[in-house]
């Protein structure tokens, strides 16, 4: 999906793996509102694609320092350019291409709609969050704009391991927010959620 400079941005697959959750966010060009960051103060520039860091997560019995360089190289890109791809996950592109569809399925669903699975306050970890709604600069002590986003998040939605503190329960195992619309959308996730699981 290559959508031109002035329109909506790539829709990305975000699966922090082993964290505990999961997120497809709807992303747009900075270009679209700039005033809203010329009014920040801030410089738009824009990326090029040849930039965009490949990180490989075969590590097969690889030693350990593999894994922590791949960890460091995917938060620099997620700090840095924002863009990262990921190769060798082993997740199939059925299961890929599944929760894309119905992702888009569910982003193009009227904002009316989207609403009826946004989280229940600030701070909840799951549901559907609109337009400029989070600014996740915040999080570091940083003045931004408010993200140009809308996403939808899900967890593991299971018994959480003994071994995790109550608070770290009733963050990361919170109840999701399934939406009706589309169909299928549940049962797509899970699978996908359950595959990046498993990596």
């Amino acid at each position: 999906m290559n959508p031109p400079l002035s329109g909506v941005g790539e829709t990305s697959l975000e699966f922090p793996l082993k964290s505990g959750f999961a997120s497809i966010t709807k992303g747009y060009f900075l270009w679209n509102n700039p005033q809203i960051y010329q009014d920040y103060g801030f410089k738009l520039s824009v990326i090029d694609m040849t930039d965009i860091p490949s990180i490989d997560l075969n590590f097969g019995a690889g030693p350990r320092p593999e894994k922590s360089a791949a960890v460091q190289r995917i938060q620099e890109a997620c700090s840095g350019t924002g863009f990262l791809s990921i190769i060798n996950h082993g997740i199939s592109e059925e299961v890929l291409d599944s929760c894309w569809k119905k992702s888009l399925d569910f982003f193009n669903l009227p904002e009316s709609e989207k609403q009826k699975t946004a989280v229940p306050y600030a701070g909840y970890p799951y549901g559907f969050v609109g337009m400029e709604q989070e600014t996740l600069a915040h999080s570091r002590n940083e003045i931004a704009a408010p993200d140009l986003k809308e996403s939808f998040s899900v967890g593991p939605g299971k018994t959480p391991p003994a071994e995790l503190s109550m608070e770290e329960s009733r963050f990361v195992f919170s109840p999701n927010q399934w939406p009706q619309n589309p169909a299928g959308f549940r049962n797509t996730w899970e699978v996908c959620y359950q595959s990046f699981s498993a990596c």
